[in-house]
């Protein structure tokens, strides 16, 4: 991001630099300090970007907009935090016609098989009311959810007018309100057949519901990522995971009955995590029929609650953090374990995994969505 900013100031007479996002929301006495951003939006952008852009073609101040940070006299100032927005169906529609679909083919989905297709992500909802340490805190602890009725004339949209019937669904936490999100599959189920769906993200697999999976195979559900994180039940409650470990591996095993692409989400290296703890997360691993998996390492970047528990130099640095989300070989890692441990854990994890169990080739071979 900073990169992209030098290169904006370098190149175009005077601009106002704006930032948004998880990053300059955790950070953003780091971004105005770095010399080229003039501000940044807070957590949610869509009223607070609006009021700025107007105030600066009116030639005002920006002490009065809520949501924003922004240098005055040489020190960062930031204005109270704006209220999020409650009702998401007050939020215009994207203008879609903005995208070039053939371009986005190269963005890189949260749904990797979903790469150099022609796709679109979509958020439904927003806020997770979990507590995870290690995890952001963009759109607040608070569920709100677009009404069945906009998501389908979303979707429509894309598929009637732009010819996208692949769609990445990128919320928080889709199926917190159980009833919303069985709306949601049985209408595109009924009213738009033929569309492909994809989770990369947003699901809390231990509330799962047989019923609501059914739903997802019915309605098009391609593939779902869950996120265990661990399998000791100390880490899951010091990290405030707590996920029904029980109901997450029946409803696991339930979705790839059905047929449905699963990826799984772990992490090792907690901050205390011992080596028989972290086994325990591998074995998990392999037992489950999961298709795929990522194995990450725990890095605390700020604005987690885990990062108030840690010393200085277990906090991941942004501005020299090049590492992918599933690196084992560069960032600072929060574990006590051996560094040079985690790579030839991870690799020894992914040999057995795809090697050892010849039954898993074959439902990656037969549930593979393209």
């Amino acid at each position: 991001m900073h990169k992209i900013a030098a290169q904006i100031a370098a190149s175009v007479p005077k601009p106002f630099i704006i930032a948004g996002g998880a990053y300059p929301t955790a950070c953003p006495d780091e971004c105005l300090n770095s010399g080229n951003i003039d501000a940044v939006v807070r957590n949610e952008g869509e009223d607070a970007l609006v009021e700025l852009v107007s105030a600066l073609e009116k030639g005002r101040g920006l002490e009065n907009i809520k949501g924003v940070s922004y240098i005055r006299k040489g020190i960062p100032c930031h204005n109270p935090t704006r209220p999020f927005v409650e009702d998401l169906d007050l939020l215009p529609m994207p203008d879609w016609s903005l995208i070039d679909f053939d371009r986005n083919k190269a963005f890189y989905p949260q749904s990797r098989l979903l790469y150099v297709k022609s796709h679109m992500s979509i958020m439904t909802s927003r806020g997770c009311p979990y507590h995870c340490t290690f995890c952001h805190n963009m759109f607040g602890k608070h569920f709100r959810a677009h009404s069945p009725e906009r998501v389908l004339s979303e979707l429509k949209t894309l598929k009637e007018v732009y010819g996208i019937t692949e769609i990445e669904i990128i919320d928080d936490i889709f199926n917190l309100d159980k009833n919303r999100a069985s709306e949601i599959m049985r209408r595109i189920r009924d009213e738009l057949p033929g569309t492909k769906l994809f989770f990369g993200n947003g699901l809390r697999a231990d509330i799962l519901t047989r019923e609501l999976i059914d739903l997802f195979a019915q309605a098009g559900v391609k593939s779902v990522s869950i996120a265990v994180e661990t399998a000791n039940p100390d880490l899951q409650k010091r990290v405030h995971k707590n996920i029904d470990m029980r109901k997450l591996i029946d409803n696991v095993h339930y979705l790839v009955h059905k047929r449905i692409f699963t990826n799984g989400f772990f992490m090792m290296g907690f901050p205390d995590e011992t080596p028989a703890q972290l086994m325990e997360t591998i074995k998990l691993i392999w037992r489950l029929p999961i298709h795929n998996f990522i194995l990450s390492p725990c890095m605390i970047y700020p604005g987690a609650r885990l990062a108030k528990t840690l010393h200085m130099d277990k906090k991941t640095p942004l501005l020299n953090d090049t590492t992918a989300r599933a690196s084992v070989t560069g960032g600072t890692f929060c574990s006590t374990l051996n560094p040079r441990l985690l790579p030839l854990i991870k690799i020894a994890a992914i040999f057995v995994f795809y090697f050892c169990f010849p039954v898993r080739v074959y439902r990656i071979l037969r549930d593979m969505p393209f």
